[in-house]
């Protein structure tokens, strides 16, 4: 069994992924000739409070997406009855471990601008759906995904600063 590896940073407990997109539409592609956008490796916090994942606009962007339609979420700063309205993508998420590509899931993740970009900060979270869009994969893949992350402790001084610019 592969182990996902991370480390708890001041942003929170960090894993690396790659973002694609979905089989479904990598499969369009192909069979239409087209190039396949490559995966972007993100920096994600994991956050089990998060009914769903989420990255910033711009891994989206990258890989040529359009939103399926704008999805209402409520979070602890949106008021009773006036949830927030943003984009909801189809996309693959995949947890490495090291260079090995542990487990493909395909999710419905929601854009978010709250993360900070400079290089090295986190530009997206996994949220819980990564874990139930785990327990639906195939045997191939794994009958369902318990997310054991081995998390390390900082060093002093082991992880970049934000530019003097970034806010936080």
């Amino acid at each position: 069994m592969a182990l996902v590896t991370g480390n708890i940073t001041p942003d929170g407990a960090l894993i690396e992924v790659l973002v694609g997109v979905s089989s479904a539409r990598q499969g369009l592609l192909e069979r239409k000739g087209f190039k396949v956008p490559e995966k972007i490796p993100v920096h994600a916090i994991i956050d089990t409070g998060s009914f769903a994942t989420a990255f910033m606009p711009k891994v989206f962007t990258s890989l040529d997406l359009k939103p399926l339609g704008p999805v209402k979420v409520r979070t602890p700063s949106t008021r009773p009855g006036e949830p927030h309205t943003t984009d909801e993508f189809d996309v693959s998420v995949t947890l490495v471990s090291g260079m090995q590509e542990v487990i493909k899931l395909r999710i419905r993740a929601i854009v978010s601008d709250d993360f900070d970009d400079w290089p090295g900060a986190p530009q997206g979270l996994i949220g819980r759906d990564v874990r139930e869009s785990g327990r639906a994969c195939s045997p191939i893949h794994a009958p369902f995904l318990s997310l054991g992350v081995v998390l390390l402790m900082p060093h002093d001084n082991q992880y970049p600063s934000p530019p003097a610019h970034a806010s936080g």
